[in-house]
């Protein structure tokens, strides 16, 4: 299993799109989280010009209808462990998820409060990890992780301390989630 972090410049997804193709993605059962906003609609249209069969979740159902990519649709708050679950379960087979669900914070640590925090952690970091604990029991064997995450996890700035520092935790738990070996090898035939 291969995990990846990147950012939004085109560098970034450079790389994401190097780990992505690695996989043979014409039929492959890709989950797109985050699917009907920048890089995960952007990910959902290039996935589904390359053949992959596309799972794609997000928060709004209006937005993930308007959607024109074809693929199995599932509206949900993945900040929560079982709407991870259930959004996986949507799947049926996963060879690959690409997690691009995301919020940025503005601000200085003293200006931000603790609900903009939580919220920062919540959706950058929890759902990255949720999503893949309920990944990792079905991915296919030669599965891949790809959380989007930011240059900024590398070098962060000035009044995004904690948002770098988000981005900095998802590209950690990738790091240690690669080495831990990720998804258990089976037999796809068993």
């Amino acid at each position: 299993m291969d995990a990846v972090s990147a950012s939004q410049c085109p560098q970034q997804v450079s790389r994401i799109w190097r780990s992505v193709a690695a996989h043979a993605l014409r039929g492959a059962s890709v989950l797109v989280a985050g699917a009907t906003a920048g890089i995960g609609s952007a990910m959902a249209r290039e996935l589904a010009r390359r053949g992959a069969t596309l799972t794609l979740v997000a928060r709004n159902a209006r937005r993930l209808e308007d959607l024109a990519v074809p693929g199995i649709r599932h509206a949900c708050d993945l900040r929560s462990p079982r709407a991870c679950e259930e959004a996986v379960a949507a799947a049926e087979r996963l060879d690959v998820l690409v997690n691009c669900v995301g919020v940025v914070a503005f601000g200085a640590v003293t200006e931000l409060s603790d609900a903009t925090l939580e919220e920062l952690f919540r959706t950058n970091v929890f759902v990255a990890i949720l999503l893949a604990r309920a990944a990792l029991p079905v991915l296919q064997r030669g599965g891949a992780i790809v959380n989007i995450s930011g240059v900024i996890a590398e070098r962060n700035l000035p009044g995004m301390a904690a948002y770098g520092a988000s981005k900095a935790a998802v590209r950690s738990f990738d790091e240690a989630l690669a080495r831990e070996g990720g998804a258990p090898q089976r037999d796809p035939g068993a």
